[in-house]
């Protein structure tokens, strides 16, 4: 059995005042006041409470706090007051926070940065402080619980990477990512992990938050305000998004459980309906439809980029609505009179309208306004090649495959005007 060592091959630069001392309460803690250096291959186990102050400068531009390259065990509390990270060019460094009884608590003043970090804390975490994450974050046990009026906040940075995360271990509260990397934030509401992923971005400067919240953050407005083709909106559950960025448009992904989404929207769904993304719109006090592709098991995901700021949730969409405008998703450009373009019914009746189609990665492959202005499939309608503005491998020739479409128009009846979305799977066979 390997022998645990409280410390082993530590080495220790300018540091008068480290050590166990007492605190204000008279229990023994382990104070860093000056500077620490675990080196890569040690592992350092504590089981007093840390308190990490700030440290003294090695040079004029050099400042090192705690710096851990090695492996620390915590078993108690950590407040961090100075600095506390590790050799970014090494990129080192694993801090295993251990507690079997009682929550761990991470407080303090200052920024703490880790490189790779395990949260197995059977009562979970309560997290008081500003946390960066770079390297890898593993989820064991319990729930790190962001304690926001306390200034906690969990930042993920291009390149980390989640593991473990389910409903015994998420994060409750918000959760950041800076960068333009894709991110599955693992947030749940404490009892079941209930993901949202929002792909790349435009910028490593970009921040995005997210929460997910299964009381509804719209109860003081009126929240249940329904645009066809919405039909029913799942109200149990909600993601709110914010974000710093200047460009926010994302690819958006929400997921389903059955233990908090309502039946209808994976089990007793109704024929003729799909399960979209929506997006609360706080200028028209509206539920907006994102739309929607199913990928996996359990997400649906908007075709298109999408603002990502607000509250969004899930929504059943009724695929038929305005049954004027009929659409055929299947499209075989060989000449033989059948299925040559995409046709959609009638939607030269609405000559107000936008056809767009994406591939399955939600690049746009064809775009148009006023789609067959003429209503017999002679011009600017989708022929299997990619066409419009804005589009990639414009005037190529697109390969067979599964893509998606989304058409929008106008429509005015007696209730006046208001735009129409369907949008679904559209095959093509383009030998």
């Amino acid at each position: 059995m390997k022998k645990k060592y409280f410390f082993k091959k530590m080495t220790f630069l300018l540091c008068l005042t480290t050590g166990v001392v007492y605190s204000q309460t008279g229990e023994k803690v382990f104070s860093n006041k000056g500077n620490i250096k675990i080196e890569e291959g040690t592992e350092v186990y504590i089981y007093l409470d840390v308190y990490n102050e700030q440290g003294d400068y090695i040079s004029k531009d050099k400042y090192i706090g705690l710096e851990n390259d090695g492996t620390m065990y915590l078993f108690n509390n950590l407040t961090n007051n100075g600095l506390f990270g590790y050799d970014q060019k090494d990129k080192g460094g694993t801090v295993i926070f251990d507690k079997e009884t009682g929550k761990v608590v991470l407080a303090g003043s200052e920024q703490t940065s880790f490189n790779n970090v395990v949260f197995n804390s059977k009562e979970g975490i309560d997290l008081q402080n500003e946390i960066s994450i770079y390297g890898k974050s593993v989820f064991q046990r319990g729930h790190v619980v962001v304690n926001a009026p306390l200034q906690g906040a969990m930042t993920y940075f291009d390149g980390a990477v989640i593991e473990g995360v389910g409903n015994d271990s998420h994060v409750v509260g918000t959760v950041d990512r800076q960068g333009k990397e894709d991110r599955m934030f693992p947030v749940g509401n404490g009892e079941y992990y209930r993901p949202i992923e929002l792909r790349a971005s435009k910028t490593v400067n970009d921040m995005f938050n997210v929460q997910y919240v299964s009381e509804n953050p719209l109860t003081t407005r009126p929240h249940n305000v329904l645009r066809s083709p919405i039909v029913e909106v799942d109200n149990t559950e909600y993601w709110e998004v914010k974000n710093s960025a200047t460009d926010a448009n994302v690819i958006l992904s929400l997921s389903w459980s059955e233990g908090t989404t309502p039946r209808a929207f994976h089990k007793d769904k109704v024929e003729g309906q799909s399960v979209h993304v929506l997006r609360w719109d706080e200028t028209e006090k509206v539920w907006v439809d994102e739309g929607g592709m199913i990928e996996g098991e359990n997400f649906v995901t908007t075709p298109l980029e999408v603002n990502a700021k607000g509250i969004f949730t899930l929504g059943l969409v009724d695929e038929a609505y305005s049954d004027e405008v009929k659409i055929w998703n299947a499209v075989t450009p060989n000449g033989d009179g059948q299925n040559d373009y995409f046709l959609v019914e009638n939607i030269n009746k609405f000559p107000n309208n936008s056809v767009e189609i994406v591939n399955r990665w939600g690049s746009k492959v064809f775009s148009a306004t006023g789609y067959d202005r003429k209503g017999d499939g002679s011009e600017n309608v989708f022929i299997g090649e990619a066409d419009g503005k804005g589009v990639i491998n414009k005037g190529k020739k697109l390969p067979s495959g599964t893509y998606y479409y989304i058409v929008k128009y106008e429509y005015t009846d007696a209730n006046g005007s208001r735009w129409i979305k369907k949008a679904g799977y559209l095959n093509l066979e383009n030998n």
